[in-house]
């Protein structure tokens, strides 16, 4: 665990360079039993300030091992007095002109609104005590709940996406998932990663800009863990590395769910001036069924939590489903729900490859080909590598060029499939609906293997392995 020395009350509101960064890791780590009312108040003072929502602000002064119900009730009204004193109440006259401009009611209307005591209150929000009715923007303008603007304002004020954290992969502050089969060395690629960002180098051919990385360790032993480093470290040929770039957090065995962890990931990122989350690997952290997309999709809103907290980069590496996957998309290929490839911003994936000959030099060596799907930029072109303990090394001689994926085709081969590869395309596509449904239809393995159903049922007719009973399939026992 690491030892953080955490800022006082009076040191943060007193920096001139306090930011709405600073109180979120105040809010993270300093009780509020130990604060006077007064600088309770500062601290919700600040949150509006800087557009912190009233659930941050709730959450910590909630903080307490059996928080009751009054407690909700007065940090409600302490953030609506803040709010108050800070937008003084227009008076209703000013409100019924307004509604009235704005609408253009009817007198009948009108006197029914000067009538009803609640009408002032179904307001949630609050306007400035002076306003030029006839200046139409501004009222429009009043209008809008926040966060929300024209995209004229934006077109008047551009501003620019955030930097690239991998040059055409990963921009600053977004998501990005690494998915392959066990023992391709997902862990060493991402040790990898977090070395070419300390040391801002390339990564797989693709520039990384210089930062602070936070690894989060959640699966092998501490001891080896930092002997994987040494061992990259050295495999890279880097004699003088920035090792303070690097902040390694220990968990194994110490693991919790991730909607635990975020307050303390938050903590510890801010504290530190992390711009990329390491998380190796999610399933130790994972909460609730990772097959279910309403389980995963509350999971996945942690990532959204810590990135909008932090305004740091997250990559973490997951599973591939059972089977082989050479015929599946790139993005199906991870286990659980596809919540997990639709959710990240870059998903880059990990297929095997069968080489029917491996170099000399390459000898005890694996062969992958990564893909992608990315969301901000275009998708490269498949990336051919070779995992030679520690580290992966692209295949710039070309060998893997015409490499097949497992259980896909060789590349613009026109060979025909033996009756093994047919039944394996089918193993797969069957396996991949029976995750969706029990009920597995010809159409259903026609969309997963991306052929005909005709072909389909072709497949099956030349195939002992599975039957189609009016256009359901099953699998043999």
């Amino acid at each position: 665990m690491l030892n953080l020395d955490i800022p006082t009350y009076e040191s943060i509101m007193a920096s001139p360079y306090c930011n709405g960064k600073e109180v979120i890791y105040y809010l993270f780590n300093v009780s509020v039993e130990k604060c006077t009312y007064d600088e309770i108040c500062n601290v919700a003072s600040f949150c509006i300030e800087h557009s912190l929502p009233y659930d941050l602000f709730l959450d910590w002064y909630l903080g307490r091992e059996n928080p009751d119900y009054k407690f909700i009730k007065e940090a409600e009204e302490i953030w609506n007095g803040i709010i108050a004193l800070s937008y003084p109440a227009p008076n209703s006259d000013y409100l019924q002109r307004l509604y009235f401009e704005k609408c253009s009611v009817s007198d009948e209307e009108m006197i029914r609104i000067k009538s009803d005591d609640d009408w002032i209150d179904s307001f949630d929000f609050a306007f400035p005590d002076e306003c030029d009715l006839r200046d139409n923007s501004i009222v429009e303008s009043i209008m809008l709940p926040p966060k929300c603007y024209r995209l004229t304002d934006f077109f008047n004020n551009p501003t620019l996406p955030p930097d690239e954290l991998i040059g055409g992969i990963l921009r600053k502050g977004h998501k990005m998932l690494i998915s392959g089969p066990s023992k391709a060395g997902k862990s060493f690629l991402l040790m990898e990663l977090a070395v070419s960002i300390a040391e801002g180098i390339e990564w797989l051919g693709f520039r990384c800009t210089q930062g602070k990385v936070l690894y989060i360790n959640l699966e092998i032993d501490e001891a080896s863990a930092n002997n994987r480093f040494m061992a990259i470290y050295n495999a890279l040929g880097i004699d003088d590395p920035l090792s303070d770039n690097i902040i390694v957090w220990h968990l194994r065995g110490l693991a919790k769910p991730l909607n635990v962890l975020v307050e303390e990931i938050v903590g510890v990122t801010l504290q530190c001036e992390v711009s990329c989350i390491i998380i190796d690997p999610i399933y130790k952290v994972i909460t609730g069924d990772e097959n279910s997309a309403t389980d995963m999709t509350e999971f996945c809103n942690c990532f959204d939590m810590i990135v909008s907290q932090t305004h740091s980069s997250i990559v973490y590496a997951h599973h591939h489903s059972k089977g082989v996957q050479g015929a599946k998309k790139s993005m199906d290929r991870a286990s659980g729900s596809g919540v997990f490839a639709r959710d990240p911003d870059a998903v880059l994936d990990m297929c095997p490859l069968v080489v029917d000959k491996i170099p000399p030099d390459f000898e005890g060596a694996t062969a992958f080909r990564i893909e992608t799907n990315l969301r901000e930029f275009k998708d490269i072109d498949p990336v051919n590598i070779w995992y030679k303990y520690p580290i992966h090394i692209i295949d710039y001689r070309g060998t893997l060029k015409d490499m097949p994926a497992e259980g896909g085709r060789k590349p613009n081969s026109d060979s025909k499939l033996s009756i093994d590869e047919k039944e394996k395309i089918l193993e797969i596509a069957y396996n991949a609906c029976r995750e969706k449904s029990e009920l597995v239809k010809v159409s259903d393995m026609a969309k997963a293997a991306k052929i005909s159903e005709r072909t389909v049922r072709n497949y099956i007719k030349e195939t002992e392995k599975f039957s189609n009973v009016r256009g359901f399939i099953s699998m043999k026992s």
